[in-house]
């Protein structure tokens, strides 16, 4: 095996007997297409070499959203939207779409967020918090999916239309900001009330490149 993926027979052999030591993500991915292991297994892998899982290989096909998914998303009564990896719009439900009439023309989140004349006018906060941490949020994306040439052109496109985050970028400060999920904000809804809401984000297990995002509004007493 230590042959056929082109290392020495000594550093495959520590992987073998469960060393810990820094295994790279290639000499991962090479020992998982030598064995021939599926996704599940090459997640197990890399769970067990570097306790994570393994980075999504390549390219990815575009991601769908399958009828039960997008069933779960109408459900809700807050708004609730799915996106993918690129942050591209793929399911949304009504209080969404009246909530945040803009967004889905723009089909695609971080691109309104940072673009859009309404996403300043409608998201309270907008330099301090909704626009610095979209943007980690993108370049902490790019980072996890480097070929992902959709998330690239995002990212440039972002940089282009936006010159606070032109300037984070060349900054490149370091990321500090990796999730919402739990951040407590406030939003202008059309008819000029404001919302206070907290930030629900999880993956699906079944698609674990997409993001179902919900807005829950928070009751006055809390």
């Amino acid at each position: 095996m230590a042959y056929l993926i082109g290392v020495s027979e000594k550093w495959y052999a520590k992987l073998e007997r469960g060393e810990q030591l820094n295994y790279s993500d290639d000499f991962l991915d090479w020992v998982s297409t030598g064995l021939k292991l599926s996704d599940d297994e090459r997640n197990v892998l890399t769970l067990l070499a570097k306790g994570r899982p393994a980075k999504p290989r390549g390219e990815h096909p575009p991601a769908a959203v399958g009828p039960t998914l997008a069933r779960v998303v109408e459900a809700q009564k807050w708004p609730a939207m799915i996106t993918d990896r690129a942050w591209d719009l793929l399911a949304f439900n009504s209080a969404m779409a009246e909530w945040f009439p803009d967004m889905r023309r723009d089909r695609n989140v971080a691109l309104w967020i940072l673009g859009n004349p309404a996403a300043r006018a409608q998201l309270v906060d907008y330099e301090t918090v909704w626009l610095p941490r979209t943007f980690d949020l993108l370049r902490a994306a790019s980072a996890w999916w480097p070929d992902d040439k959709r998330l690239s052109h995002i990212v440039e496109e972002a940089v282009q239309v936006n010159p606070i985050a032109r300037k984070l970028w060349q900054d490149g400060e370091p990321l500090v900001y990796l999730h919402p999920d739990g951040d407590r904000r406030t939003v202008r809804l059309p008819d000029d009330g404001e919302v206070e809401i907290e930030i629900v984000a999880c993956r699906p297990m079944r698609a674990e490149d997409l993001l179902l995002t919900l807005l829950v509004p928070i009751p006055a007493q809390q």
